[in-house]
């Protein structure tokens, strides 16, 4: 398994907490080439704006892979929804949806989607589920033209209400016909409760996000990652597992990113071992 770390695209607005480091983006890639991560992902803010050929020279710079873009901003700060009612809005998402695509495809990294799928708009879950449909259909096109894999995420009720389970998830992929389509396991939304349908879907599992309970950092909530480590490896999961946190207002992003780095040498022991394998080569 390989690892990476969000980091927050500098435009996104600070008027509430994001999930990943927002320390200047060479400091945060060469910190984590010596904390020995493999890839970082980025939480990206409006893509016609992001400086995107600067951001791939230095993450290539420092022997650093680009792992994901995650869209959850384009929610969370911007209000944009696949499926918004409004047409304009809905029109808006679509493009920056395309735009990213395209983006990935240039870094051949997938996409993940999540919040920016949308919710159930003014209580008439068939419009907003058919209007999800047509949206990613759109996304699915480009995403075949690009070569790119996107990824739908399972999310708690409580954060998004719709595609709240890994088997409703696959199954709209499957349904809508989203040939360039999986999905994303993230370790604070779907809870091994759901390990059966987990093991069941593994083929299209493309991406894995770790965060511990309500997304704080690794070991300082509830969630027992050795239970999701053996699960991954009777799986045979080789792809990323992509530390996706909130960050702590009382130390600096460094020394956080050294903690996270320490749990996942605890949890993930083989891989930390890998890691020195290859860096001795």
């Amino acid at each position: 398994m390989k690892t990476s770390y969000m980091w927050v695209d500098p435009d996104l607005p600070r008027d509430h907490p994001i999930t990943g480091l927002t320390m200047p983006l060479q400091e945060a890639l060469g910190a984590m080439k010596a904390f020995g991560f493999d890839g970082v992902e980025l939480m990206i803010g409006d893509p016609s704006s992001f400086e995107a050929e600067t951001f791939v020279e230095k993450v290539r710079d420092y022997g650093l892979s680009i792992s994901q873009i995650c869209t959850g901003e384009l929610s969370g700060s911007y209000g944009l929804a696949l499926n918004h009612p409004d047409a304009s809005l809905r029109k808006a998402a679509l493009c920056a949806g395309e735009d990213i695509i395209r983006m990935a495809g240039r870094w051949r990294c997938t996409v993940g989607i999540g919040r920016f799928r949308g919710k159930i708009w003014n209580s008439d879950p068939k419009a907003s589920m058919e209007r999800m449909a047509e949206s990613l259909k759109r996304l699915d096109e480009v995403a075949k033209d690009e070569g790119v894999d996107v990824l739908l995420e399972p999310l708690r009720p409580d954060v998004c209400d719709t595609l709240n389970t890994v088997a409703e998830t696959t199954n709209v992929i499957r349904t809508w016909g989203l040939d360039r389509f999986g999905w994303l396991l993230d370790t604070d939304h779907v809870d091994l409760r759901q390990a059966e349908s987990v093991r069941r879907e593994a083929r299209s599992l493309g991406f894995v996000h770790l965060a511990d309970s309500r997304h704080v950092p690794l070991g300082r909530g509830d969630i027992r990652f050795e239970d999701y480590v053996a699960l991954f490896a009777s799986l045979g999961y080789q792809g990323y597992c992509s530390v996706e946190v909130f960050p702590d207002p009382s130390m600096k992003d460094e020394l956080l990113l050294a903690e996270m780095a320490q749990r996942l040498s605890e949890y993930f022991p083989k891989a930390n071992v890998r890691k020195e394998e290859s860096h001795a080569d």
